[in-house]
């Protein structure tokens, strides 16, 4: 191919007939999907069958990386994986930090493609262009992270990098999630994805070099982000010391932090879990691959019940849901259990939740003790937790109801559960708030992954002229249109395996920036236009996939509690979602991205415009 950054070469895995085989990157494909979240959309939709069992050998997992990764473009640091979903049915997609993506590129390969079901267990390496199928007997059973240093010994390469799945994976945990080199994929179940394929992990080490259109241009602008637009940036002040920990604190503040199943928006208790109190069992600060901001913390418990443990985390996202939606104020536990899910593979987000979703069960007097295998599964209660996640991920007892998710797990339960299970789409919510931020519960609502942060952004705490906000949390006046641009940006990052911090340095939508970095590396001279449009392209290519398995309008909703329950008390106390305002946002949303306000179904006239009519 004409253009720099790739590599040219998508790896193809088929474990049933054990065939490997390279797909070639066009240059027609690199320029309408960049890579990334746009390569696994175009493959995915283009592959799979509507209908198909998540689980089952006809599902394929696309794992790869963007056009910037492993070069010096700071903050291009994510691995993108997609599949359809275990845990919804639908689209699925997750990323993580590290290294994967860029050692992968080294291999001379921008992405793997995995199908079919391998007999017995196998985890598959690249070494440069060496792809082999190896038996993965000895590692069935093993943790993440012993996983990751057994495969490093296998290949008698120190400097190997893993993606791979845990227990919950192995057992299809419903939101087993992929992790590597310490850093997780948590959402959407693609753990249980490649555990039904008996794909324990993929490992790559590479030596080549990756060819950039614009050398001395790229070194130039590397060093104007480094030292004059990352410094005194809300990342470097903020995040590089701190971490997403803090944000515990500033949501409990404002009132729009989850707490008790969401029955609240204001933790008590916050004091214990606030960063000042992780802070003291904080040993040092840690980066992906070639990053300048060392937003992540390693954690080590020195004394108490859980003395030794060590973990990189928990962040916000962790300590929101096994934490304040729990009731759990103890600091040393959620080390203690962000670990353990890190070595099982467990989602952190879905697991707190579900917890959440049974406590609460528990106290309404749908679920009795004896129901949960004698453990005594209430609100503030971290050692039931603990023994409850573990049983989660093997799957034994109660904890394998559990491992469906909330939306199965209360459909099991029955008895009414269904109204406490938190969860669109199926999938578990995150810690921002539906009833107080009005955005973001519309960004949940057309979620094509279900809720999730990463689609819509948290950009409502303050007012914002690109985005035409006035500060107001509650209010929906455009809304729509405002999270109709930012799922247009978080699409196109996705693409390039932007870690989405990169927000505070490049900006919070797609910029100029962007456009200088992409034409320095491949030298396709877009245009800022061109970027926005293949951001817009890639979500509705999503969404046509969702189409195709049956979403439409009605699925585009938020959990019935926020609809009846307002905020109980602080600074948005009586704050609630109507359905008008639902309606109102998502009449906004479908508007500004072409769909049909009745169905919610892309039109053909927007299809044609984006080059995805056939």
């Amino acid at each position: 191919m004409k253009y720099k950054g790739y590599m040219g070469k998508i790896i193809r895995i088929n474990l049933s007939s054990k065939k490997i085989w390279l797909q070639e990157i066009t240059d027609e494909m690199a320029c309408r999907y960049l890579g990334g979240n746009g390569f696994a959309a175009r493959i995915l939709y283009d592959e799979l069958k509507p209908g198909i069992d998540a689980l089952s050998p006809e599902n394929k997992i696309f794992i790869g990386s963007g056009p910037l990764n492993g070069t010096r473009i700071p903050f291009c640091v994510k691995t993108y994986a997609a599949s359809k979903s275990p845990l919804t049915g639908l689209w699925g997609d997750t990323n993580c930090g590290g290294h994967f993506s860029a050692e992968l590129k080294f291999t001379g390969h921008d992405a793997v493609v995995v199908e079919g079901k391998a007999e017995k267990p196998v985890y598959i390496s690249i070494l440069d262009d060496e792809i082999k199928i190896n038996d993965a007997s000895h590692l069935w059973g093993k943790t993440t992270y012993e996983t990751e240093e057994i495969i490093k010994k296998d290949l008698g390469e120190k400097g190997a990098y893993s993606i791979g799945i845990g227990p919950a994976g192995e057992n299809l945990v419903r939101f087993a999630c992929l992790i590597s080199n310490y850093r997780a994929g948590g959402r959407c179940g693609l753990g249980a994805v490649m555990g039904s394929k008996n794909l324990k992990a993929i490992a790559v080490k590479g030596s080549r070099d990756i060819e950039v259109a614009d050398l001395n241009g790229l070194e130039r602008y590397v060093s104007e982000v480094r030292f004059k637009k990352f410094p005194g940036s809300t990342l470097d002040k903020g995040y590089s010391t701190l971490g997403t920990p803090m944000l515990q604190s500033i949501f409990n503040k404002l009132g729009l932090l989850g707490t008790k199943n969401w029955t609240d928006e204001v933790f008590d208790e916050i004091d214990k879990i606030s960063y000042d109190a992780l802070h003291k069992y904080e040993i040092k600060r840690s980066s992906c691959f070639g990053c300048i901001a060392h937003c992540c913390g390693v954690y080590k418990v020195i004394d108490g019940p859980y003395a030794g443990v060590m973990n990189e985390g928990p962040e916000y996202e962790s300590i929101y849901a096994l934490g304040p939606m729990c009731l759990n104020s103890d600091a040393a536990s959620l080390i203690k259990m962000d670990r353990m899910c890190d070595e099982l593979g467990l989602d952190t987000i879905s697991t707190g939740v579900t917890l959440a979703f049974a406590m609460e069960c528990r106290e309404k007097g749908i679920l009795k003790k004896e129901d949960t295998d004698g453990i005594d599964l209430r609100f503030g209660n971290p050692e039931a937790m603990i023994l409850m996640i573990k049983r989660i991920a093997y799957r034994k007892g109660f904890g394998s109801i559990l491992a469906e998710g909330t939306k199965k797990a209360a459909e099991k339960i029955g008895k009414g559960a269904e109204y406490y299970a938190i969860n669109t789409k199926g999938l578990e919510h995150p810690g921002h708030s539906t009833r107080g931020t009005k955005g973001m519960a519309l960004s949940y609502a057309i979620g094509n992954r279900g809720a999730h942060h990463h689609d819509g952004r948290d950009f409502e705490y303050s007012p914002n002229p690109l985005l035409g906000y006035n500060g107001d949390t509650e209010s929906i006046e455009g809304k729509g249109k405002m999270v109709a641009k930012i799922t247009r940006w978080t699409a196109f990052a996705d693409c390039c395996c932007y870690c989405h911090f990169a927000e505070k340095v490049y900006g919070i939508l797609i910029s100029q920036e962007h456009v200088t970095q992409i034409n320095l590396v491949t030298g396709m001279d877009v245009t800022l236009e061109d970027l926005w449009r293949i951001g817009e392209r890639v979500y509705t290519l999503e969404r046509l996939f969702n189409v195709r398995e049956g979403v439409r309008r009605s699925h585009d909703t938020v959990p019935e509690r926020f609809f009846k329950e307002p905020i109980p008390r602080g600074p948005h106390k009586a704050a609630i979602l109507t359905q008008d305002e639902l309606n109102k946002m998502l009449d906004e949303f479908y508007e500004d991205y072409g769909w049909n306000k009745k169905t919610g179904i892309p039109t053909e006239e927007r299809l044609k415009l984006l080059g995805l009519y056939s």
